[in-house]
């Protein structure tokens, strides 16, 4: 199990993956929403932004309510690409 990074490990606005949040994580994350945005025929943006990827990979999160408790996931989020977004993390860890 993955352990949660400490907090100011990413500073927001910056375009690096986050220092303690697991680089390993936020690259698989970032692979993952290329994908998912080519099946869906979206921008990656639009899937998740940078941001939040960030803050996923650094939380870390192991459940449905500890990814919705990531700042910009939201119930639909959650709902449309939480389990993906779980077994990344999971997987990566």
């Amino acid at each position: 199990m993955c352990t949660p990074a400490g907090p100011g490990s990413y500073r927001i606005g910056s375009t690096a993956a986050p220092a303690n949040g697991g680089p390993g994580v936020y690259a698989a994350l970032t692979a993952w929403r290329r994908g998912r945005a080519q099946a869906d025929e979206v921008p990656p943006f639009h899937v998740f932004g940078n941001r939040v990827l960030a803050a996923i990979a650094e939380a870390k999160p192991a459940s449905p309510d500890e990814l919705l408790a990531v700042p910009g996931v939201g119930p639909a989020k959650l709902d449309r690409y939480g389990e993906e977004v779980l077994e990344v993390v999971a997987t990566t860890c």
